[in-house]
């Protein structure tokens, strides 16, 4: 996935797979401290993806998010504003992402994905 530090592109199988839809265009990050970070949530009508912007690269800082590093989003709550708790990933059968993961109770999908910033 193409880095760039303004904005985060989620890939098509993971907006789709969560019944995003063109409509949604706020956001509300979680991050593993349990902070709430509310963004824009864009869509690029030319490669038909959503991107968050204003207000990643403020995240992805105060979370200590770097360029090639992992993280996982998970949709926790499918509302008029999605809701998606984002966790670093330290491997993959990391204790403290399951953690994160569960810290965030209002659940109501169980898909998840990788992405690589």
């Amino acid at each position: 996935m193409m880095l760039i530090w303004c904005l985060q592109y989620l890939p098509r199988y993971f907006t789709s797979s969560n019944g995003l839809t063109r409509k949604c265009r706020k956001i509300v990050l979680i991050d593993g401290g349990g902070r709430s970070w509310a963004m824009d949530l864009g869509f690029n009508e030319s490669s038909d993806i959503f991107y968050i912007s204003p207000g990643w690269r403020s995240f992805c800082d105060k979370n200590g998010l770097q360029a090639g590093g992992f993280f996982t989003f998970k949709l926790v709550a499918n509302e008029e504003t999605p809701v998606l708790s984002c966790c670093p990933m330290e491997s993959i059968d990391s204790r403290s992402q399951k953690d994160c993961f569960e810290a965030h109770s209002t659940e109501v999908s169980n898909e998840e994905e990788d992405i690589e910033r």
